[in-house]
């Protein structure tokens, strides 16, 4: 499989797109998954639907998925527990700003 393998899917409701899940490209045989939904249609379950069947398609392809988020991020972390993602990490990072 080639590493520049992203899988995807879209729900859409009379022609718009109102939620999307996506994952980026393998990292040793791992896919981070990410899901947007639009602000209208949030609570709803849709984004549930689109992880569930993303998830389902890496692993038919081989793939392990994980979660990856911040943990003020509430909504995140509730659909990661929903899908089954247990193994929560805290981590520091840095960053600096170019002058």
């Amino acid at each position: 499989m080639s590493c520049n393998t992203r899988l995807g899917v879209s729900l859409v409701q009379d022609d718009y797109l109102v939620c999307e899940a996506a994952t980026g490209a393998p990292t040793h045989g791992l896919m981070e998954v990410g899901v947007t939904t639009h602000e209208n249609y949030r609570q709803k379950g849709l984004a549930t639907i689109a992880c569930a069947k993303l998830i389902e398609t890496c692993e038919m392809q081989g793939y392990s998925t994980w979660w990856d988020c911040a943990k003020q991020n509430t909504p995140s972390v509730r659909l990661a527990k929903k899908l089954g993602y247990q193994n929560e990490k805290e981590y520091r990072y840095a960053w600096w700003e170019k002058r």
